[in-house]
């Protein structure tokens, strides 16, 4: 990954340990992220190299909650760095490391169509029981995955497509030497 986020990544990572605060720093980081990807505005404003510093530490302020000063003075940091338009990839990067700090495995689950949050979490928990170990899932669409999904954790798939099944089902009457199977 990029030398510069990892760097930054790194840093707050550091900060987070020695906080006891990961998981918080975590969702601080996806959450601001977020809040970035929804109003370009704020966006704009931050990696603007026309507005102050002191003005978009003021914004800061107003947006980040007290009790997250260190990530607070983080962002102000970066803004004083001129590296603002490095926060995604900073952010993706130090989800990436706390992840692997918190024993967490990344994974992505292929569908047809978008699963909802609530169906995501539930994959999430099962997989995760069945594997022994937490497990985090993003959704992307699919369209050759027919019927159920596939998901693909640290190069390891695990194939609940229809797909998987008739062909699964195919091999099982070949194997049995079922005439009708040709």
């Amino acid at each position: 990954m990029d030398g510069l986020a990892s760097r930054y990544a790194a840093a707050l990572l550091s900060i987070a340990i020695d906080e006891a605060g990961v998981t918080r720093y975590k969702q601080a980081i996806i959450d601001f992220d977020a809040l970035l990807e929804q109003d370009s505005a704020i966006n704009d404003f931050m990696i603007s190299s026309f507005i102050p510093i002191e003005e978009k530490e003021l914004l800061i302020d107003k947006i980040i909650d007290k009790d997250m000063q260190s990530f607070n003075n983080f962002l102000k940091l970066l803004c004083a760095k001129k590296r603002f338009l490095y926060f995604h990839r900073i952010k993706k990067e130090f989800v990436r490391m706390a992840n692997a700090h918190l024993k967490i495995k990344e994974g992505i689950i292929y569908s047809s169509s978008p699963l909802d949050d609530s169906q995501i979490r539930a994959i999430e928990q099962k997989l995760g029981a069945s594997i022994k170990c937490d497990v985090e899932l993003k959704n992307e669409i699919d369209k050759t995955v027919l019927g159920g999904f596939k998901i693909i954790i640290q190069g390891r798939i695990y194939d609940y497509s229809l797909s998987h099944r008739l062909a699964r089902l195919g091999e099982q009457m070949l194997e049995r030497g079922d005439d009708h199977a040709h």
